[in-house]
């Protein structure tokens, strides 16, 4: 899970504190952020076609398998998690 995410953004903060409250269930599943205030967190999000406030999937190979825009309740998250990515 790849979160792009600006720190500055408070819905990006949100964003962060239900994915790492849903990722406890998930022990498995590597979590990262792509900072927007660097070039490479830049780089990624263009690459993604993706903006702040965004959760990309990766499957084990590092293939693109899902994306979540928007915040997203804790238990929603969970679901997505566990179709997904299998957790």
């Amino acid at each position: 899970v790849v979160q792009v995410h600006d720190p500055s953004c408070p819905v990006c903060r949100r964003l962060k504190s239900a994915t790492e409250t849903a990722l406890e269930s998930f022990p498995d599943i590597r979590y990262r952020i792509a900072d927007l205030t660097t070039d490479e967190g830049r780089a990624f999000g263009e690459e993604h076609r993706s903006g702040k406030v965004t959760l990309l999937l990766f499957d084990e190979r590092g293939r693109r398998v899902g994306k979540v825009e928007g915040v997203t309740p804790v238990e929603e998250l969970q679901g997505v998690f566990r179709e997904r990515l299998g957790g």
